[in-house]
């Protein structure tokens, strides 16, 4: 697949000293293109805010910032929260002696922590037989607690999540529910590609046995008098995948005509991508061969990619979005020409930014946010506010879209001032301008309901579980019950391809989001039944989980006693226990009356209590703050 030539200007070139103006081909290098002479009036703070970008924790707020977040705990420990599943004490106190810049950096460079290997590992993986214990090959929830919770690559497990939401595979699917090898292979693809590149994965997923079991591509037959072919995969790649289904602004807002939205294709689109995809079959396999003719473990590697029967194939011309695919393509090409049209498709930046950040940060980003996100995601690199590059120079890069996603002022709230370039339409000329308060989204309309399986993650990984899995040594982990506990989401089990929710959802107009036509995606999972779900799972986990003198079930409960860390140890004093649990927790984003309730439900202090009594005193302010209206909505 090609890379589109695009044009952008960074943010922090000029902080540099000079203004980058970047023009980019195919297999263009990462380097800093040549500076453009001229002269810009920069605004005297400008260096000093630009460099803060990176938002080292030690850094000082500006003395007008109407959201100071000053300490250097809180601010790593709310970055943390945002681009992994929940900070340790140990990764705070890491990342406040540095940067977040150095942070992306080192998480850039982590290999990725593959499940493949790991169900394929096992003797058995076929659903007839059975399952030896502690097994991760009969659930893949188990694969993503074992992820989500364990995996030392964080930001790119974090994002390997956010995508699985918008390429959305599910295993309610029975075959994929019966062997788990396809959806560890579609999983991993997710992980391999969430700091690559999204065409890239695009591609992968379109040849993953996963994807074409479950949008029902696989020994998609082109047509033949009344047989038409399977138009799923083709419906929803556009749908769901790329362009969307309206046009949109580069700011991610609808384009309209006389009032009414446009819309991006139509039925004729989807009949002709429907024919691209034929011909599609498991390798190694007859044309027809369905997933269960897969019978030993030791095939399944081999297997896991589909290749074309060109007997099966429409090798005839097709016409999507208005673009000839000529018959004289391939199969393989024909879908590397899908793609770049995808790629190029001014659409598919905003469409697919717009749900990044909603994933990591906030569902109901400002138009200036999102234009910003998408830019990067068309220019395919990003200079980070430390003078260092990320990306490979090609439209729809992650590793800088995530750097973007994650460092743009809207993402903190702590540096409202900081600055960034407007690209005229004249490249003779640019204008320097400044993100004041008022472009950044309302206070009260930013951030997001998080989701139950993140806050689960969170309070088991910030407070010392370090087993995931669904067994060890015969016990249970307590998050088995996961799926069935009322919470709406279970990981890679969503109900559809549209996901657990849709990114557009409003809640109804009774509402005050709602009457503000504020989009909140995860409200569409938030009822009664729910939130008393979450909150019973909670209480279960934390006060009644029986983890005392019992060995064998220590590594899934919490541990309140880590070294350097030890909760019990300031048990008698709920000021110190309060600030403690609340920064892995939610950043320290307290509210006054929180604190307030929250001192008087744990009482008065006693320098003298019990063991037992710090221990429970321990429970209860856990629970409370698990709980709390802070942690359930990150701001």
């Amino acid at each position: 697949m090609k890379k589109a030539k695009r044009s952008f200007l960074s943010l922090t070139a000029i902080a540099a000293g000079a203004l980058f103006a970047t023009t980019t081909t195919s297999h263009a290098s990462a380097a800093a293109p040549p500076p453009v002479t001229g002269t810009i009036a920069v605004p005297a703070n400008f260096a000093q805010d630009a460099a803060n970008q990176c938002f080292s924790p030690q850094a000082r707020d500006n003395a007008n910032n109407p959201y100071p977040f000053s300490r250097r705990q809180d601010r790593a420990a709310r970055f943390l929260l945002q681009a992994t599943f929940g900070p340790t004490m140990g990764e705070v106190n890491t990342l406040q002696a540095s940067d977040f810049c150095s942070w992306l950096t080192q998480q850039y460079q982590m290999p990725a922590s593959e499940v493949f290997q790991i169900v394929n590992g096992r003797p058995q993986i076929i659903a007839s037989q059975p399952l030896p214990a502690g097994s991760l090959a009969g659930n893949t929830d188990d694969i993503f607690w074992y992820m989500a919770g364990a995996s030392p690559d964080q930001l790119r497990q974090r994002v390997a999540y956010a995508l699985s939401q918008i390429i959305v595979v599910s295993d309610r699917n029975t075959d994929l529910r019966n062997y788990p090898a396809a959806m560890g292979h579609y999983i991993d693809i997710l992980g391999k590609n969430a700091l690559g590149n999204y065409f890239d994965m695009l591609e992968a997923i379109t040849y993953s046995p996963a994807m074409a079991v479950y949008l029902t591509y696989l020994n998609n037959e082109k047509g033949n008098g009344t047989r038409v072919p399977d138009e799923n995969y083709a419906r929803e790649i556009l749908q769901l995948f790329s362009i969307g289904t309206v046009e949109l602004n580069r700011n991610g807002t609808p384009k309209l005509q006389n009032g009414e939205t446009i819309q991006t294709y139509d039925n004729q689109d989807i009949q002709e991508l429907a024919r691209v995809f034929t011909g599609l079959r498991l390798s190694g396999m007859g044309f027809g061969a369905p997933l269960s003719d897969i019978a030993r473990p030791a095939e399944v590697q081999s297997r896991l990619a589909l290749t074309f029967d060109n007997s099966r194939r429409d090798q005839g011309s097709k016409t999507v979005l208005g673009q000839t695919i000529s018959s004289a393509l391939s199969g393989p090409q024909s879908i590397d020409r899908v793609l770049d049209i995808l790629a190029d498709h001014p659409n598919t930046a905003p469409f697919i930014s717009r749900q990044l950040i909603q994933r990591l940060v906030t569902s109901n980003p400002s138009p200036d946010y999102v234009d910003y996100v998408s830019r990067v995601f068309n220019e395919g690199r990003y200079l980070m506010p430390n003078g260092q590059w990320v990306g490979a120079n090609r439209t729809g890069d992650l590793m800088a879209t995530v750097a973007a996603v994650l460092l743009y002022p809207e993402a903190s709230r702590i540096s409202p001032q900081a600055l960034r370039v407007t690209v005229p339409e004249t490249p003779q000329t640019y204008q320097l301008t400044t993100v004041s308060a008022s472009s950044l989204q309302p206070m009260d309309t930013f951030g997001k309901y998080r989701e139950p399986a993140i806050r689960l993650v969170n309070l088991a990984r910030s407070f010392g579980a370090t087993e995931f899995r669904r067994t060890v040594s015969g016990q249970s982990f307590p998050f088995s019950a996961f799926g069935n506990a009322n919470f709406a989401q279970d990981p890679h089990s969503s109900p559809s391809v549209f996901n657990f929710y849709r990114p557009g959802f409003i809640p109804s107009a009774d509402t005050e989001l709602g009457a503000r036509g504020v989009t909140a995606p995860e409200r569409q999972i938030l009822n009664e039944t729910t939130v008393f779900g979450i909150s019973n799972f909670i209480e279960y986990f934390i006060l009644q989980f029986p983890c005392d003198n019992d060995p064998g079930r220590d590594a899934y409960c919490l541990d309140y006693e880590r070294p350097g860390f030890s909760l019990i140890n300031i048990a008698h004093n709920r000021n110190q226990l309060i600030l403690r649990i609340s920064l892995l927790l939610n950043g320290r984003t307290l509210d006054h009356d929180t604190i307030t309730r929250f001192r008087n439900i744990l009482g008065p202090d006693n320098a003298n209590m019990t063991y037992d009594a710090r221990v429970q005193r321990t429970r209860l302010a856990l629970y409370l703050f698990a709980n709390a209206i802070e942690t359930t909505y990150s701001r």
